[in-house]
């Protein structure tokens, strides 16, 4: 399973043309054929509701069909993915889910949707890979490691933090987000902490902004989404240099996705009309993508690495004129340029967007 396992990071170091001429006609050489990757489609991992008992969901947008297949993972396992399914990471042929409020990893088979294996993991919140192994952050204050052949875990750190969130892979390294400490009033922390990938050692700690919840890299530097305390201290968006011993504010937001050398942020403080822009990593400047008409109230952003298109999730608007955390919520499609294409219903809670591609050779 392991030569199968990539994220789109890895995909694109692996599918650069190549051509061979062979020495004994110069006129005539042979094109090796080209790996392209091609995106089908979204899956729209659904968080459900813990406190009103609605369990989590799979959806799946067709880019055929630009329609929503709803709830594909209990259709085929018949059951649901359980209490509070919150990251998703897709490969060629494999899916894995973390469900926070059931303690383990579920093992997808992507092209039947079938659950092939489960590992057990206490409160998994997120994950990231290296294109051999997944690694996923916990609730316990540890991160560990799984080899994707076997599907077991192999190591896992120390205690680094307390409600471990985010993480990226970058260099060999690990970095990991150490939000908070939960209890009658939270201790927000401010720490971004570096593993080291193959042995899963501390290599220290970057001071960042309060309440990390979200770390992103486009190769180079790192993208730390600091939700602060939703209070005094707005959420921003840090950049910490390729030396990782600083971090510098770029934005203000909260929520964020990278592609193609840009950070896609939407900013939707609690009361405030939310904003979507476009923050250039290489320009520094920030340029509107959207008004956002169609969205009432933002719950995730991704961007197809392949086409450029853009998706946004939503809650639908209560009866209170407020956000319904227990209804259906809803994506919209955008293309590249910030054109409407589609708005589809979702589970609720559609807090993760993840594409579906495939390998073509041409």
């Amino acid at each position: 399973m392991k030569k199968y396992f990539y994220m789109f990071a890895c995909l694109f170091a692996a599918t650069t043309l190549t051509t061979s001429c062979l020495d004994d006609n110069d006129d005539d050489p042979i094109i090796d054929p080209v790996a392209v990757v091609e995106t089908d489609g979204a899956f729209i991992l659904n968080e459900g509701n813990y406190y009103a008992s609605i369990n989590g969901s799979l959806d799946y947008l067709d880019y055929t069909t630009e329609q929503v297949r709803r709830g594909i993972f209990a259709a085929a396992n018949k059951r649901s993915l359980g209490n509070t399914p919150n990251n998703m990471l897709v490969g060629n042929s494999v899916m894995y889910i973390a469900i926070n409020g059931e303690n383990r990893i579920e093992v997808v088979d992507k092209s039947t949707m079938m659950a092939t294996n489960s590992i057990n993991v206490p409160s998994p919140r997120e994950m990231t890979t290296d294109g051999i192994y997944v690694y996923v952050t916990s609730y316990d204050g540890r991160v560990r490691k799984i080899d994707t052949e076997y599907n077991i875990i192999v190591a896992q750190s120390e205690v680094i933090g307390d409600n471990l969130e985010g993480i990226a892979y970058l260099g060999g390294g690990l970095y990991v987000c150490n939000s908070c400490k939960p209890g009658e009033t939270y201790t927000y922390h401010n720490e971004l902490v570096k593993l080291n990938a193959s042995t899963m050692g501390s290599e220290g700690k970057i001071t960042v902004g309060l309440n990390p919840t979200q770390v992103l890299t486009d190769g180079t530097d790192l993208f730390v989404l600091c939700m602060g305390d939703y209070g005094t201290n707005p959420a921003k968006v840090q950049k910490v240099s390729a030396e990782g011993k600083t971090a510098s504010d770029i934005a203000s937001a909260t929520f964020m996705t990278i592609a193609a050398g840009k950070l896609y942020l939407i900013n939707a403080p609690w009361g405030s009309t939310p904003t979507y822009n476009v923050y250039d990593i290489k320009t520094g400047s920030t340029t509107t993508f959207v008004r956002g008409d169609e969205i009432f109230s933002p719950c995730a952003i991704a961007v197809d690495p392949i086409k450029g298109d853009v998706f946004i999730t939503s809650y639908t608007k209560g009866e209170s004129d407020y956000a319904d955390y227990n209804a259906d919520g809803y994506i919209v499609h955008y293309d590249k340029d910030g054109n409407f294409v589609s708005r589809n219903q979702t589970g609720v809670g559609p807090a993760t967007i993840v594409f579906n591609y495939h390998f073509e050779y041409r």
